[in-house]
């Protein structure tokens, strides 16, 4: 899989320095720029100067959790262009709950082999080089793909990229039923290990933004887009 586009740059903020110098030896063959950065305050320094597609967040910094650095990214600095991934101690549900909650795009452990992360930061990479679109899902809602904007009643709401992205799944097949399971799938991709809980978490934002009767429950199933 190739990074399609270019002049993609890569935050990395991870004290480690054996883990930085793994993300590098990984990242280095596929033509993005990296930029370090060890705590928090260099995060949000560096976030304001080289205006990065995707940050990759130790959730251990020392200075604070990632999923205060995320939410103060997310919230304060209003950055809602660039990917926030979040990488999480192994098998730790909490934490990628946590910071799917903050704000963040990804979540996901630390892979051991480095060709593996080099497909899942390529794979993000791509969402944000995917077709442009414009569509209207209900005659109040517009969801304009290449600006990553939602419009109702020509009034923008604000999403994460992962809720926009779910909304966009769903709302593109109003009245079709898409089990947790292929969300999952097509969202963050086959090899993804988020808990199912994570799909429940986005839609409840979704409705607290939208309105709640838009997406509906099918249960034990899943998820449909209603058209009003």
């Amino acid at each position: 899989m190739k990074v399609k586009g270019k002049g993609h740059c890569i935050l990395v903020a991870y004290e480690d320095k054996e883990v930085a110098s793994f993300i590098l030896n990984s990242l280095t063959q596929e033509g993005v720029f990296l930029s370090f950065a060890k705590n928090r305050e260099e995060t949000v320094q560096q976030v304001r100067g080289i205006n990065p597609s995707l940050i990759l967040l130790d959730s251990q910094l020392s200075d604070t959790d990632a999923m205060e650095t995320c939410h103060f990214l997310r919230n304060d600095l209003q950055l809602k262009k660039p990917l926030i991934a979040i990488i999480t101690p192994e098998n730790d549900e909490f934490a990628k709950i946590s910071g799917y909650e903050s704000g963040a795009d990804f979540c996901f452990s630390m892979p051991k082999k480095s060709r593996l992360l080099a497909c899942k930061v390529k794979a993000m990479l791509n969402r944000l080089c995917a077709k442009n679109k414009e569509f209207n899902p209900t005659q109040s809602i517009i969801i304009d793909r290449e600006r990553y904007l939602v419009l109702k009643d020509k009034e923008e709401i604000q999403f994460s990229r992962m809720e926009f992205e779910i909304l966009e799944l769903l709302a593109n097949k109003p009245g079709r039923v898409f089990t947790r399971e292929q969300i999952m799938a097509m969202i963050w991709g086959n090899k993804s290990i988020v808990g199912m809980r994570t799909i429940d978490v986005h839609i409840r934002k979704l409705r607290e933004k939208l309105g709640d009767s838009y997406i509906r429950t099918v249960k034990g199933v899943g998820y449909t887009f209603n058209r009003k």
